[in-house]
């Protein structure tokens, strides 16, 4: 496999797994306010506060997951001559990535934690 070939398949897993961060994130979001009403209605006000957090780290990782993937269309779609090269590791991906993680997995196990609260 040759460097342009590994290039592609980089930006390719990069936007697959951008792609379902975002979807997981959206998902869980539409799942928990679906059935806000049966779990936090008589939560503590810890819980619903943590419930908030939940959906606004997700609504971020979102966010960024759309940003990563604009920046990688930046950087594939760049017309300037001479062609940059295609840096997967180039920061406006590297950081926008790195905070969309971040965010879904701290939703995630504010999710989590919320979840076992409200049991």
């Amino acid at each position: 496999m040759d460097s342009s070939e590994r290039d592609k398949l980089a930006f390719d897993y990069a936007k697959e797994t951008t792609k379902q961060l975002m979807t997981l994130a959206t998902g869980f979001i539409a799942l928990t306010v679906t059935f806000s009403k049966d779990f936090i209605s008589n939560a503590p006000d810890e819980v619903k506060w943590k419930a908030t957090a939940v959906w606004v780290l997700l609504l971020i990782s979102v966010l960024f997951g759309q940003i990563c993937l604009m920046a990688l269309t930046g950087i594939l779609g760049s017309n300037r001559k001479p062609l940059p090269s295609l840096d997967i590791y180039n920061s406006s991906v590297k950081w926008t990535s790195f905070i969309q993680v971040v965010t879904f997995f701290a939703g995630l196990g504010f999710g989590i934690y919320v979840a076992i609260k409200a049991i």
